[in-house]
């Protein structure tokens, strides 16, 4: 199982429902939506993209797993390829 593991040469600031991080090493700007930026505050606690995924069905209390098994796949891989985020 595969663990997800947040970067440390972030700077991350909240705005409203959004996320805006700064990665100090490419020196690029991330801005997370809503649901990015509560998938997110999960990795605080949680370390695998399976746990995040039942963590936010029961957060959304929604039946089709599937729908949001694919919005976090995608919200992880996203952070992934900008090197927010890593696999270990």
């Amino acid at each position: 199982m595969k663990r997800l593991t947040k970067s440390a040469d972030l700077v991350v600031r909240e705005v409203d429902q959004e996320t805006v991080i700064l990665n100090t090493k490419t020196g690029f700007i991330h801005v997370l939506n809503p649901t990015g930026t509560v998938v997110w505050k999960l990795l605080d606690e949680i370390d695998t993209p399976e746990a995040i995924i039942a963590a936010m069905t029961g957060l959304y209390d929604q039946s089709d797993v599937s729908e949001i098994e694919a919005d976090v796949s995608g919200i992880i891989s996203d952070m992934i390829s900008q090197g927010i985020l890593s696999e270990n």
